[in-house]
Parts: C-alpha cells; structure tokens; sequence
C-alpha cells in the first residue's frame, strides 16, 4: 500500500511540474529552439502479485509451524494420559490384591504373643496401603478427566482453527 500511494504522489508532481514547465514551452517555441526534454523516470513498482503470493506463504508456513506445535502437544498428553491410566490400572490391582488379602481368614495359627503382633502389625499395614492406593486412585482418576477434557478441547479448538485457516 505504502508504493502505491509513494507513486500516486510521484506522478502528481510529475505531472505538477510538467504543467508549470508548459508555460515555458512556448516561450522556447517562440524562439525556435525545439525545447529538449528528457525523462527518465524510474519506479519502484513491485510486483503485487508476487508479494502478495509471498505474504501467502509466510501466513501458511506459520500456520503450519502452529499446527505442528500443536499436535506434538496433544501427543505428549496423549501419551501422559495413557501413562497414567497404566499406573491407574496398576493401583487397582494392588487395591484388589489387598482387599482379598485382608477379606481372607488367616491361615496360620497364632505361636505367641509375638506373632500375633507381627500380623496384626501387617494387616494395619496392609489396611493404610490400600487406603493410600484408594486415595491415590482418586486422585488420579480426577487428573485423567482433567486431561481428557483438556484434550477434548483441545481437539475442538484445533478443528475450528483448522477451518479458520482453509479461508486463508
């Protein structure tokens, strides 16, 4: 836009001074001398369909580049997602395998004070850890909806940013 209006403002003057120069003319005319006028006249005029192809690819590349970003986000939490319904599923198993082991009657019989301790010791344990897995189950079950709501967005975003860009 800047060339076009700097050549709009070049010609008028040029044209400006041409016509004041007309006045001139005719004095020469009257003297017989053919008036000698050279002009050269040099433009910067760029080629619009060349910038504009130009701005074009520029906008493409960036999008592209956007894009691109984009996606390897969605694949890193994609693959943190799965990580976590692995260690998910892994935490349910545990907490499977210490509610049967503290729903099942002892198999051994008591020796002694001192063995009754020790497994009344591990079934407290045993109770805390799978309490523990509880809590940590939840906690991660509540992360894994966060993520998979985020990349729900996510993708809707990316759909419609893909859609906006098809104009262009």
């Amino acid at each position: 836009m800047n060339r076009t209006i700097l050549i709009v403002i070049c010609d008028f003057l040029l044209v400006s001074c041409c016509v004041l120069h007309g006045g001139h003319q005719q004095d020469d005319e009257d003297r017989g001398t053919p008036p000698q006028v050279r002009v050269d006249m040099a433009t910067n005029q760029a080629d619009s369909g060349r910038d504009l192809a130009a701005v074009m690819k520029l906008a493409w590349r960036t999008n592209k580049s956007a894009g691109d970003l984009l996606l390897s986000e969605l694949e890193k939490s994609r693959a943190s997602v799965s990580e976590r319904e692995k260690t998910i599923a892994g935490l349910r198993a545990t907490a499977a395998n210490h509610r049967t082991t503290a729903n099942q009657p002892a198999t051994t019989v008591c020796r002694g004070p001192d063995q009754h301790r020790n497994l009344s010791r591990q079934v407290r344990a045993s109770s805390t850890d799978a309490t523990m897995s509880k809590e940590k189950l939840a906690a991660m079950e509540a992360e894994l909806r966060k993520r998979a709501e985020e990349a729900a967005r996510f993708n809707n975003g990316s759909r419609t940013s893909r859609r906006a860009t098809r104009w262009f």
